[in-house]
């Protein structure tokens, strides 16, 4: 496979408050964006690096890998090209706007 590494995570989670002290306290992340039921923290300078979401659950949601190109991912997941070069909006985790 020609993965480079891992670009994000999506976590499922009980408490977005915990995940806010944890993140920001204990990781050292910075917090992005804060929706009542979604949550985003950054390392670096790219937009987000772990989207919690606040459902109840506990958990990995998602993973997202980074490539040389949608080609290299494509050997990863075979016939999902389209599903590879989308990532998700964070309207779509939980309601709450794109971190910038």
């Amino acid at each position: 496979m020609d993965i480079q590494g891992l670009g994000y995570v999506g976590i499922r989670a009980k408490s977005l408050e915990d995940w806010t002290s944890f993140g920001t306290a204990f990781l050292g992340m910075q917090l992005v964006d804060k929706s009542g039921k979604t949550l985003a923290l950054r390392m670096d300078d790219r937009k987000q690096r772990v989207v919690v979401s606040e459902d109840g659950g506990e958990g990995v949601a998602f993973f997202g890998w980074e490539g040389a190109d949608v080609a290299a991912l494509a050997v990863a997941r075979p016939g999902q090209e389209r599903e590879l070069v989308q990532r998700p909006r964070m309207e779509d985790l939980g309601g709450a706007r794109e971190a910038r």
